[in-house]
């Protein structure tokens, strides 16, 4: 399990690096802007934009707990989902 610091650490990293974040039951959601993830104490908010959109305006939000996730790792790294 990552700590809120934890993901706070990787998601304020210079330049931004969109990222995907891995979850225990195989989803994943990525993360494409810096203004699209909330982290709390137990849980993070990913807004999703609209399809085939890029760009900080939400159409749709997840709501993750921190235990669940298990890795978080750069876009241009991760493999197809």
């Amino acid at each position: 399990m990552l700590r809120p610091e934890d993901v706070l650490k990787h998601h304020k990293k210079q330049p931004f690096e969109p990222y995907r974040i891995h979850l225990s039951d195989g989803t994943s959601f990525d993360v494409k802007h810096p203004d699209l993830l909330m982290v709390g104490e137990r849980f993070v908010i990913v807004g999703q934009p609209r399809a085939g959109k890029n760009g900080a305006i939400a159409h749709t939000h997840d709501t993750v707990a921190l235990m669940h996730i298990v890795r978080l790792e750069p876009l241009h790294a991760a493999p197809a989902s």
